[in-house]
């Protein structure tokens, strides 16, 4: 009967360190020059090597960062929901909005405080969602507006992903997207630091 080898501690702690690691069986076999069948049962208890980690790195670490990708998204899509809901409940509830003539004394204040003419059509331009929310509402509640008319424009940074700032708003505002003009993509280092916002520069 062939007695078995005992191996040091050392090397079998370096064998568990690999494999845990990712290393093929080739690869500690080569370096620690262990049999595979010791290999085998020093590695029973680990987790099922058959898994993706396991038998292909590269494939794995894309499914990963897939994955990763797709939470991130996730979340954004549930806090920019969040933040349209928290929006429309600031102005909405406001108790000014149910009497005509301060809609209209408000609307006067927005417009004037941010608001211009643009070739003959009333513009108002703001960063703050709240505040282009609360014209917009005031706008179509003093005025019959003709909703095919409606144009929006956005001013842009280079980290902002043009598509999900277009979605924003336009379900924030309850415009078409194809209402939404070409987008002006404002220039500003890289390297120079300034506070980031969400939405970009809305003018409506």
């Amino acid at each position: 009967m062939v007695k078995q080898r005992k191996w040091p501690t050392e090397i079998r702690e370096s064998a568990l360190c690999m494999r845990k690691k990712g290393a093929t069986y080739s690869e500690i076999r080569k370096r620690l020059l262990v049999a595979k069948s010791t290999l085998s049962e020093w590695f029973r208890d680990l987790p099922n090597t058959n898994h993706l980690y396991y038998t292909d790195r590269s494939k794995w670490m894309e499914t990963i960062r897939e994955l990763s990708v797709k939470v991130r998204r996730e979340s954004k899509s549930k806090k920019n929901q969040e933040l349209m809901m928290e929006i429309r409940r600031s102005v909405e509830g406001w108790g000014l909005l149910n009497y005509g003539e301060y809609e209209q004394s408000l609307l006067s204040m927005l417009y004037w405080a941010e608001g211009n003419k643009v070739g003959g059509r009333v513009q108002f331009t703001n960063t703050d969602p709240r505040l282009v929310y609360l014209f917009i509402t005031l706008f179509r509640r003093c005025y019959e507006v003709d909703e095919s008319r409606l144009r929006v424009r956005l001013h842009l940074h280079y980290y902002h992903r043009a598509r999900k700032v277009i979605r924003f708003w336009s379900e924030l505002l309850g415009i078409s997207p194809k209402a939404f003009g070409k987008i002006y993509w404002k220039k500003r280092s890289k390297e120079r630091r300034f506070r980031k916002n969400q939405t970009g520069i809305c003018s409506v």
